[in-house]
């Protein structure tokens, strides 16, 4: 079963058509994915939000569990007319890796750019990371739910340290610290915008604009979730 589905990954992705889903972090990637046909989510599979901040608390696949899920959903889709949709990812997810056959196909894949101001970015993270995860966390450990959701984006703060440099760590550290104190005070969670946004401006943009650059696919569009959700739309409606 396994050399099957091993065999099946590359001639699968061997030949499918991949096109890309790209966007600065927040932009709401996964979400038009979870809209679309012919879509398979990575993250999802891999269980893992797939940045510095990605991980949830339940354990990420084997790898070997990872690939073979992989090959599933893409023989899934193979009997279908069109294009695979994938998010634009790096090499990792969390700890899995994209297999190399996929990988290289990745590369040269058409995007589909997503394109929001940051302040609808900040919206997006604010909803997955604070009012979700929080959530989950509330769910799973009950009364010590709020500090662990606390302490744990803290230490994913903590691994960016060397990118944003100590003296900007420590200023957002000090940022994210207060908005968690503010709503364990019962003042909402709206503190939370302040530290996110200089993250998304100061680590996570600078990222994407380069990772962009050297992405050799050409941009077949760009615009809202709703925008690039009518252009696969009509793409597929015309070779259906």
């Amino acid at each position: 079963m396994r050399r099957f589905l091993i065999e099946t990954l590359n001639e699968q992705v061997e030949c499918c058509e991949f096109w890309l889903i790209a966007g600065a972090t927040g932009s709401g990637k996964t979400r038009l994915l979870q809209q679309l046909p012919r879509a398979v989510d990575l993250e999802g599979l891999a269980k893992h939000r797939g940045s510095a901040f990605g991980s949830l608390l339940e354990p990420q696949p084997a790898q070997i569990d990872f690939e073979n899920q992989l090959a599933l959903e893409l023989l899934r889709l193979a009997p279908q007319a069109g294009p695979v949709l994938l998010e634009d990812e790096g090499r990792l997810i969390g700890r899995l890796y994209i297999p190399d056959v996929l990988r290289q196909r990745m590369e040269q894949a058409p995007l589909l750019v997503l394109d929001y101001p940051v302040e609808d970015r900040v919206q997006v993270v604010l909803e997955d990371y604070i009012i979700d995860l929080g959530e989950r966390y509330r769910r799973a450990r009950g009364e010590h739910g709020f500090a662990a959701h606390w302490e744990k984006l803290r230490s994913d703060l903590f691994r960016t340290r060397k990118r944003l440099g100590l003296e900007r760590h420590e200023q957002i550290s000090r940022q994210l610290d207060l908005a968690f104190q503010q709503q364990q005070a019962g003042d909402g969670i709206e503190g939370h915008r302040l530290w996110i946004r200089r993250l998304l401006e100061e680590y996570y943009d600078p990222m994407y604009r380069y990772q962009l650059e050297r992405r050799a696919g050409r941009k077949f569009a760009q615009g809202t979730r709703e925008h690039l959700a009518d252009v696969v739309s009509q793409h597929l409606g015309r070779i259906g």
